[in-house]
């Protein structure tokens, strides 16, 4: 078993575990977070979540044009979510939300309200930003923390999700508690 713990130069105990989706994790479940920091469980590949990442490839996908200076068309966004959702069909063990058809829909859906209503705001800088920054650091031990940001502008940081149930209802509570925003702060 690999443990996300080691020594390093100076005796010190390293953990490098620390991602702000792993708070997250540990806020809902301890044992859960446990689970998932020593790779114990694999977790199911679910239809929702798998969806969610195609999305945000097509969004990744239209940032990183912006980002190099150009422009998807609407048909850009139906072919990269596409080329996407056909890689990732195959490889979905759990469907607990949609069918196959009605999740291409909702795909569908989903990025066009997000190349509408959110892409015509961004300036992107930097897109997937990857951080890895020490946390706390005493004699006997390094606490790294890292993550990835999904766009960095130039005042602002932005994290997205392409969720398949309505967080409008309880908005206040995801703005108030959400984790990865407290994280990048």
């Amino acid at each position: 078993m690999k443990y996300p713990l080691h020594r390093d130069s100076e005796g010190r105990w390293v953990h490098d575990w620390t991602r702000q989706s792993s708070i997250k994790t540990a806020d809902m479940c301890l044992e859960r977070f446990r689970n998932t920091i020593f790779g114990l469980v694999s977790e199911e590949i679910k239809d929702a979540a798998t969806l969610g990442t195609a999305c945000h490839a097509v969004a990744e996908d239209a940032l990183n044009t912006r980002k190099a200076g150009g422009e998807m068309t609407k048909q850009d966004h139906i072919d990269s979510f596409e080329m996407y959702w056909d890689e990732a069909l195959p490889t979905i063990e759990v469907w607990n939300s949609y069918s196959p058809e009605s999740a291409y829909v909702e795909g569908l859906r989903k990025v066009e309200s997000w190349r509408t209503e959110v892409l015509p705001q961004l300036a992107p800088v930097e897109v997937e930003e990857y951080f890895d920054l020490t946390f706390h650091e005493d004699d006997n031990r390094v606490v790294k923390f890292s993550g990835t940001i999904d766009l960095v502008e130039e005042d602002r940081l932005w994290d997205w999700k392409f969720p398949s149930r309505d967080y409008s209802k309880d908005r206040w509570q995801y703005e108030r508690w959400d984790v990865q925003s407290m994280a990048y702060c």
